[in-house]
């Protein structure tokens, strides 16, 4: 087990603290003019190269996220995140995976992840969100996919590849929303177009917005019908970037189409039943290692009784290397494919347990490595 006595001392310290009730400050503290709530959550992944990758071998990261809110009057609120990154670099040492098998996978830091301030219109139509903003949480969100580990169920490698201010990451931005009916809105977004310090990687807050750098610009049109929903996404950057043929400056841009569905739904709890979902995308693959993506899967809530906010699921994820990169690079192979099974035990109010499987076929897309087969467990204290 690759843990570091001292990390792995403070990672079983935070959870005996989470679980006896003496890091627990969730609560409200009422003022006169609205409400403050201060809320902590720890996730620890294991994770078990068993075959295949760089190399066999184990390792344990942990993410514990330290969120503040406050709600006021007429229509005002704020949002404040503080994330600690431990222990991260399971796909980098061990699976050798593009696509990051686990959503918590990042340099080891604490970073300021989100500080801002919204409004909302008293019709609730318009809303205006600006200052240190996490894209992911607003745009090609994944709500059916998001319960799996990896990282393409919560953000399209296509997408992220990129360097939007996303996790572990974020930066300086504006969003709008508009709810045009009540099944569709229009969203749009203009944010810091190279995110924090690229020669200060595990530096706490770098805030800054360089004519050099540019700016990222996202827009997504969400609608949801009957059974289910559908996304269409569309990103780019005022700053071009190098092709891998040396033919001078491309444009970074991509775009990406969610589409999920109910398939089935319990007569008794129409919140559990078997959802489906697909998303694809693509990027300029002139300038980006990756030009397509292709993902989807099945989740089922509450399939056991009495267990009806468990979830289990299965996902299937395929990225493709672009015909310029894999020139540049002599790849000799197009895709890698990721194959995920999970089970989300809820046990209480508070404690998350999650057993996972994961077989990542060609892991890096580029035919160097077998393929590699990672078992692992996710516990989450909120």
């Amino acid at each position: 087990m690759d843990v570091h006595p001292a990390i792995a001392h403070r990672v079983i310290t935070g959870v005996a603290l989470v679980m006896s009730g003496g890091f627990a400050i969730t609560g409200d503290a009422r003022a006169d003019d609205g409400i403050f709530s201060v809320t902590p959550a720890l996730t620890i992944d294991v994770l078990d190269n068993m075959s295949g990758g760089r190399r066999t071998g184990a390792r344990t990261m942990y993410n514990l996220d330290l969120t503040a809110s406050w709600k006021g009057e007429r229509g005002w609120e704020a949002w404040g995140y503080v994330l600690v990154d431990g222990n991260g670099g399971f796909s980098n040492r061990y699976s050798g995976d593009l696509q990051t098998l686990s959503n918590i996978d990042a340099v080891p830091a604490t970073r300021l992840f989100e500080a801002w301030a919204r409004y909302t219109s008293a019709d609730t139509r318009w809303r205006t969100t600006l200052g240190v903003i996490n894209l992911n949480a607003v745009f090609d969100t994944q709500p059916v996919g998001g319960v799996f580990l990896n990282s393409s169920d919560g953000i399209g490698p296509d997408y992220s590849q990129s360097g939007p201010p996303i996790f572990p990451v974020t930066g300086l931005g504006a969003v709008a929303e508009w709810r045009m009916t009540w099944r569709t809105t229009l969203r749009a977004s203009v944010s810091d177009g190279v995110p924090g310090d690229p020669e200060h990687p595990k530096a706490f807050a770098a805030l800054h917005l360089r004519k050099a750098e540019g700016l990222h610009r996202v827009v997504e049109l969400e609608h949801h019908f009957d059974n289910g929903f559908l996304k269409l996404g569309h990103w780019d950057y005022t700053v071009a970037g190098e092709r891998w043929n040396d033919k001078g400056p491309g444009i970074r841009q991509g775009s990406y189409a969610q589409f999920g569905w109910y398939l089935i739904k319990e007569v008794a709890d129409a919140s559990q039943g078997l959802q489906g979902w697909v998303r694809v995308g693509n990027a300029n693959g002139d300038v980006f290692k990756l030009d397509q993506y292709v993902g989807g899967g099945l989740v089922y809530t509450g399939f056991f009784a009495g267990h009806d906010n468990d979830q289990m699921g299965l996902a299937v994820m395929q990225a493709r290397l672009g015909q310029p990169y894999r020139a540049f690079a002599g790849a000799p192979r197009a895709t890698e494919t990721a194959v995920e099974m999970t089970y989300k035990m809820v046990v209480g109010d508070h404690v998350i347990v999650q057993p996972d499987m994961q077989y990542i076929r060609n892991p890096g897309g580029e035919g160097a490595l077998k393929d590699a087969l990672v078992l692992g467990v996710r516990l989450r204290v909120q």
